[in-house]
């Protein structure tokens, strides 16, 4: 025979009622904590806008502010980008060149550090095997000139003047632009 535990209120009738009457109540009060205060769709929407515009704002920087520095025919000749190509000097420094370029690298000096572009080989092909187009880590450059305008120079160089050289950052942004005169030779 069978025996049964027998609940405090009496029977195994009785367990299973109060069983019953329990989980009601539980499954009531969780109903009703899911239906507070629940957001509307709209409301929804709007909170994830601005989760959404406040993690953006967060991953924009400001543009850098970009001063390149001259590159003398020392400096050139020490770290070695001497040779065929092109350089450009902004209009009204008698500095020197902000930029040389050559058939695979293009250099500037930025705080006092040498940075090097490489040649985009697919953009507009300049004078002496140089391109329109170099990409270094963080910026990029363009330097454009009419090639069909040259002026002979002295030692075998070309300058055209009204050049334009334009940097920008990684995310597309001008961080330096200038009208200047581009002089290729070797």
């Amino acid at each position: 025979m069978r025996s049964v535990t027998m609940a405090p209120f009496g029977d195994p009738k009785s367990e299973w009622i109060l069983f019953l009457h329990r989980s009601s109540l539980c499954l009531l009060a969780s109903a009703l904590a899911s239906c507070a205060d629940e957001p509307t769709a709209a409301e929804r929407e709007a909170i994830s806008d601005a989760k959404i515009a406040a993690v953006e704002a967060a991953q924009i920087v400001p543009a850098e502010e970009l001063a390149p520095q001259p590159i003398s025919y020392e400096m050139a000749s020490r770290e070695g980008f001497t040779g065929a190509g092109c350089s450009f000097t902004p209009a009204g420094s008698a500095e020197g060149p902000v930029l040389v370029t050559g058939p695979d690298l293009a250099y500037m000096r930025l705080n006092d550090q040498t940075v090097q572009f490489a040649a985009d080989k697919g953009s507009a092909q300049l004078p002496l095997d140089s391109w329109s187009k170099y990409v270094g880590k963080a910026r990029s450059l363009q330097l454009v000139f009419d090639n069909s305008a040259g002026i002979p120079g002295e030692i075998e160089t070309v300058r055209f003047d009204g050049a334009l050289l334009n940097v920008r950052d990684e995310n597309d942004r001008t961080i330096y632009e200038a009208n200047g005169t581009a002089e290729c030779g070797s």
